[in-house]
């Protein structure tokens, strides 16, 4: 069974002994992403400061700058977070049902808080030192860490955020099937028995009026997108909508009805792949507009307000649901390279992060264009975090978290 499927709470038993495999590679290809992502924030037009890096786009902000980065960034920022939450919802229920609430949580515990905790102790404070150094009372390591990373509350968590994300909803959901196992039964047969399309539309207008309640109760300031409780810093009004896609994965990959159009009975899920993607940028263009207009409007308008939530959700649905489609169109067949490269994506997402700053430090200095940097950022930490997770596999402790 493939580790970085089954640590996100992915299980396999469902193809009858038939591989299918398309859902190895959906995630490894979106961490991927993730990397390029990362890759390409120093090099967009967004505006920051070293000195006030929490609230930037960016870690390190290179003066050469290409504008595609901004609608990649941006359209990323919109559906990937979404989507992974709702594959790694897809299905816990099995797993959740299998092991029990307590050993579920145990094992959720060692599968995504160890990395979490080992990244917030030894890794996140080296990738967030060489914006000290572009700093202009730049510190020595030390003085780093124990004034400004930890004293002064600047230890943010990158973007292992999500697995503290994902443990929480694990354990809120395990601690449900724990208090009133029939209560969840009987949610999943109601999924069950309203059919797809009344499930889809539900949980479209259930996530859509949650996010606007959160979009205009949670005061809007200059830290609009992120929030800080206790250590960790997360998007404080996009939270709730990462939770309700988790439980539409939880709930539809439970649901034999709607798993088996992705899994078994997924033609006419898949042909359709080309069209979600351009529905999706054509939606993206709308809403692109209108945050433009939303930027020029003085006063609060609720009806702007709305419609940017609902359009936001629909690019997160039509967008996870076209890249779930595409893989499982073009990608469902054996391969080595694809195989290896997921296996090794968890740790290619656990590591890639502090080799992507470090790049773009050693490159910020150097006379390229945008793109050149972005190439170079991008392939050696795909690359290098790729080469480190294989050799640290190899030990078997670490194999049974990464």
């Amino acid at each position: 069974m493939n580790l970085v499927l089954t640590e996100m709470g992915w299980d396999m038993t469902h193809t009858n002994n038939s591989r299918v495999y398309f859902l190895d590679y959906v995630k490894a290809l979106i961490i991927v992403l993730i990397v390029a992502h990362h890759s390409s924030l120093a090099y967009s037009l967004a505006e920051g400061s070293h000195q006030n890096f929490i609230y930037s786009t960016a870690q390190i902000l290179d003066s050469k700058k290409l504008f595609i980065f901004d609608y990649f960034e941006n359209f990323n920022d919109i559906y990937f977070m979404p989507l992974i939450f709702l594959i790694s919802g897809f299905f816990s229920y099995d797993s959740l049902v299998k092991h029990g609430a307590c050993k579920y949580v145990e094992k959720r515990f060692m599968r995504l808080m160890v990395p979490f905790l080992f990244s917030m102790v030894i890794l996140m404070p080296l990738s967030y030192y060489p914006v000290n150094l572009l700093q202009d009372n730049n510190l020595g390591l030390f003085d780093y860490i124990s004034k400004d990373y930890i004293f002064n509350f600047y230890h943010i968590p990158g973007p292992i955020w999500f697995l503290l994300a994902l443990f929480v909803f694990d354990s809120i959901i395990a601690l449900f099937y724990k208090v009133a196992p029939n209560k969840f039964s009987a949610m999943i047969e109601s999924v069950q028995q309203a059919g797809r399309l009344n499930f889809v539309l539900t949980f479209i207008s259930a996530t859509i009026i949650i996010y606007f309640l959160s979009y205009i109760f949670i005061p809007a300031d200059s830290t609009d997108k992120m929030a800080k409780l206790g250590p960790i810093w997360f998007q404080k009004k996009r939270i709730v909508v990462y939770f309700a896609f988790f439980l539409f994965g939880l709930f539809g990959g439970a649901a034999p009805k709607f798993r088996d159009m992705i899994i078994r009975d997924n033609k006419r899920f898949t042909d359709t792949w080309l069209f979600k993607i351009v529905l999706g940028v054509m939606l993206f263009g709308l809403l692109r507009y209108l945050q433009t207009s939303m930027l020029h409007n003085q006063g609060d308008d609720l009806l702007l307000d709305f419609v940017y939530c609902t359009l936001f959700v629909f690019i997160a649905l039509i967008f996870s649901s076209a890249w779930i489609a595409t893989v499982a169109k073009f990608f469902n067949r054996r391969s080595r390279s694809m195989k290896s490269l997921s296996d090794q994506a968890y740790g290619i997402f656990i590591f890639h992060f502090i080799i992507v700053v470090w790049l773009q430090y050693m490159l910020y200095t150097v006379d390229l264009a945008a793109s050149e940097k972005f190439y170079i950022v991008f392939s050696f930490s795909l690359s290098l975090s790729w080469v480190v997770t294989m050799v640290l596999r190899k030990i078997p402790a670490i194999r049974s978290v990464l």
